[in-house]
């Protein structure tokens, strides 16, 4: 079509002048007028059929990227061979890349990858390694496959018309005064590919004239330098900080780390061009004239691009440079900075994630510590930040958009250059992971640092807040103030959010009013309404805190609710309900267990408190087999029990190590490790062990029974119903009400109903119901789901292995105020991996 259109088009205008010459009548004027009109209409063809031309190069750029994301995914794994059964089946191929079959849960599934691509056979796996992990049975090692979906917040518009674009532009700017918002409006909704095609096109249809030129005339201040940040290409702008960071006196070592330390070698590769095409300088040749040392060689070899992207991950060799590393710095006196500098350079990001977990087992600091210890000045802020990227890029970036804008005045060029490099890639998790860390949304921050247009352009791009926790507190403080409560109005706020939301809203209640929700809430409600709903204000460390004292108070102990919650959560989770039990109730939570309970028992929960158990990505094949044969040893195999090998294997090894550990078992004995458990162990050890291997299978089946049993026979154990609910509900409530439903043949719902009323039971279905909305973004190393949610973008991670310990206020107590919490520190597992 497009061959045609350009052949009328070529021939019409020379027939044109032969018609008129020979037949200059008004008939053929008339047919000449005709004919322009139908040559109009081919040249309007020819112009929407370039635009779908644009549009489909920017989808096929997209389907492009999947493809090398999925294709560099699938060179991590590994063609697996061994034991167990074959199961799910992934096929793998298709323009837009590959999709894999989910890993069951159990003893061992297998998935298969076919297209072309290879195959995956024979897999041992856990929920507890998470879909994005596989254990390779031949090798004994998993391989960590990189699952988290980065997601921005500026996306192609559907049928993008340029030339329209350019004419509202020059609308926008001519005459009297500026239309501010139109030009906003305009270029904040479109990718960076679509403003460059606005661009060209207003040059096109208004001769002599420059968007860039006629923009900055227009605008002033912030706006006019955002503005002009905005019509460049991604590399020229990263060429543009890194020669402002560079010139004059002094250089903005922050900046240039920041770009050369997150940049891909496709893009490092296009800002050296843009570089030498602006400046008609040499990039390495400036940066290596402002920095000096090893500093300089590392910088040089970023510059370099010679990051190896497309390499299979090598476990092999993940652990011989976590043993380099270590022995060029911890392991000797002074450092030999350059081992760190070709090792953090050249390795894959996949391949550094592998080195990072197996220097934590080699080494007590995590390897970001161990450089911070062992050098100095801008080598270590480089290497550290190499280390971040790895292990949370958004995570990274959100602490950067808040140095940029803390304490007094606001540092425009770096709030700039995040917000627009990151706004196609990853701004969305930018925004979770800044809501998460310092529990303000990003938009807000923004709103309270800047100002006018150019704030409004900022949060623009960044994307408005799904939640407005300041519109909450009002409602909140309405349904509470007067005679009489309005619990609907309680529940329709407090019921569709997750805890961090909460938090958020609880900080903007007390900030406006200068009154505590917590203890408004209590002071309105009564009952298990009031018990519920104040559980949901707790951040999820201190409600277990408050659940364990719970347990232990008073006379007797309840022991199922200890177990719990001590043998079920992650070691950064047991840290912080261990901050936050002492800081409600002023001792330690070691003593308060260890004066209720008594030997095995005693000390299986003692070790499980200590938050030791190994939560590295890979399993050990032949360790797991050697764990067997010592578990089969210490029980079945002799007359009385080693009861003290069965508590080491159980409290430290991981997740996914047991996993194993109990397919070995089963290998070696008639029993499974359940009923062998049950016959060698007695109380409640028995029942400690058996829930570890119960949630090591399957954690959703272990909470479907612990709900049926809190509401079974003669009335309702509501404590245990509120505590399921409110700490399941952003973690896995979905997969277990689908376990409920399949070994009890009823909902959880209908159950709750049943067993419940009036408003508490209005509340609890309707945290339940939200629990759908969540959306899975992430999968972490020790539990099947990792959620944020409701699922409106820009929402906060929600996973409790995510919360801060934030106010501590226990139940029976009015809490305090809500403070921001820290910012995690650097040995802290990565939350996306």
């Amino acid at each position: 079509r497009c061959a045609s259109g350009l052949l009328k088009v070529a021939i019409l205008p020379s027939f044109f002048a032969v018609h008129c010459f020979m037949f200059p009548f008004p008939t053929q004027v008339a047919a000449m007028q005709q004919q322009i009109t139908e040559m109009k209409q081919i040249q309007i063809q020819m112009f929407q059929m370039m635009q779908q031309k644009q549009q489909l190069e920017v989808v096929m750029n997209t389907l492009k990227l999947a493809q090398d994301k999925a294709m560099a995914d699938l060179r991590l794994v590994s063609t697996m061979a061994g034991t167990s059964t074959t199961g799910a089946v992934g096929a793998v191929g298709g323009v837009a890349g590959l999709t894999m079959a989910p890993v069951g849960m159990g003893n061992g599934v297998a998935g298969r990858m076919s297209g072309g691509a290879g195959s995956l056979q024979h897999q041992v796996s856990s929920p507890h390694l998470g879909a994005n992990r596989r254990v390779n049975a031949q090798t004994g090692y998993t391989t960590v496959v990189n699952t988290a979906v980065m997601r921005g917040t500026v996306l192609p518009k559907a049928n993008h018309n340029p030339e329209g674009d350019a004419k509202e532009l020059r609308k926008s700017m001519k005459g009297l005064g500026t239309n501010e918002k139109k030009i906003i409006q305009i270029l904040a909704q479109r990718t960076n590919q679509q403003r460059q095609a606005v661009k060209a096109a207003y040059s096109t249809m208004f001769p002599k004239r420059e968007l860039v030129a006629d923009l900055r005339s227009e605008t002033s201040s912030n706006l006019k330098d955002l503005l002009t940040y905005m019509t460049m290409t991604p590399a020229e702008f990263d060429a543009w900080s890194l020669h402002d960071a560079i010139a004059g006196l002094g250089t903005t070592d922050s900046t240039l780390i920041e770009i050369l330390c997150s940049r891909t070698n496709k893009e490092i590769a296009a800002i050296k061009v843009a570089y030498q095409e602006k400046y008609k300088r040499d990039l390495e040749r400036d940066v290596s004239g402002d920095t000096s040392g090893d500093y300089k060689k590392l910088m040089l070899k970023l510059c370099a691009g010679v990051r190896e992207e497309n390499k299979p991950v090598d476990v092999a060799r993940a652990k011989r440079e976590a043993a380099s590393l270590y022995g060029a710095g911890e392991d000797k006196i002074g450092t030999n900075e350059e081992v760190f500098i070709d090792i953090l350079t050249t390795s894959s990001i996949a391949q550094l994630r592998l080195l990072l977990d197996e220097y934590n087992k080699i080494s007590d600091y995590a390897l970001e510590v161990s450089i911070a210890r062992e050098m100095s000045f801008n080598l270590k802020n480089a290497l550290v930040t190499i280390c971040r990227l790895v292990r949370d890029a958004p995570d990274f970036f959100a602490d950067r958009l808040h140095n940029a804008m803390k304490g007094l005045g606001t540092r425009d060029l770096a709030l700039m250059r995040v917000v627009l490099s990151r706004s196609e890639v990853d701004l969305a998790n930018i925004k979770d992971a800044y809501f998460s860390k310092y529990q303000q949304t990003l938009a807000q921050r923004i709103r309270s640092e800047t100002s006018g247009d150019y704030r409004r352009l900022l949060v623009a791009i960044v994307g408005e807040d799904s939640l407005d926790p300041e519109a909450d507190a009002k409602l909140l403080r309405k349904a509470l103030k007067g005679l009489g409560t309005d619990e609907e109005k309680l529940m329709l706020v407090l019921g569709g959010r997750t805890v961090l939301q909460r938090q958020a809203i609880r900080h903007a209640y007390n900030t406006m009013y200068n009154r505590d929700l917590v203890a408004d809430l209590k002071s309105d409600t009564s009952g298990n309404f009031k018990e519920l709903i104040v559980a949901m204000m707790l951040p999820g460390p201190a409600y277990d805190a408050w659940s364990v004292h719970q347990a232990i108070k008073g006379l007797g102990t309840d022991d199922a609710t200890l177990v719990e919650i001590v043998c079920t959560r992650t070691n950064k989770e047991i840290k912080l309900m261990k901050e936050a039990y002492q800081e409600q109730f002023k001792t330690d939570v070691e003593s308060a267990v260890r004066g209720d309970t008594s030997g095995d028992y005693r000390q299986l929960l003692m070790s499980l408190l200590q938050a030791t158990r190994d939560e590295g990505h890979m399993v050990d094949m032949n360790k797991a087999k050697a764990d067997a044969a010592s578990l089969y040893k210490a029980g079945e195999d002799k007359v009385g029990t080693d009861e003290e090998c069965f508590i080491r294997i159980f409290s430290q090894r991981s997740w996914g190590s047991l996993a194993a550990t109990f397919d070995f078992y089963n290998k070696i004995s008639d029993k499974d490790i359940l009923k062998a458990v049950k016959d060698e162990t007695s109380f409640n050890f028995k029942k400690a062990l058996q829930t570890i291997v119960r949630c090591v299978r399957d954690p959703s089946v272990y909470f479907a029974e612990r709900f049926e049993k809190a509401m079974a026979g003669m009335g309702t154990n509501d404590a245990d119903l509120q505590r399921l609910v409110v700490t399941r509900a952003e973690v896995d409530l979905t997969e277990v009400k689908q376990e409920y439903k399949n070994k009890f043949q009823k909902s959880l719902a209908v159950s709750v109903e049943k067993e419940t009323s009036g408003s508490y039971r209005k509340l609890l279905l309707k945290v339940i119901e939200a629990c759908d909305d969540y959306v899975v973004t992430t999968v972490d190393a020790q539990r099947p789901n990792s959620l944020v949610g409701p699922s409106a973008p820009g929402t906060a991670a929600g996973s409790l292995s995510q919360m801060h310990s934030g106010s501590t206020a226990s139940l029976p107590q009015a809490g305090g105020h809500v403070e921001a919490p820290p910012p995690a520190p650097t040995t802290a597992p990565p939350r996306r991996t």
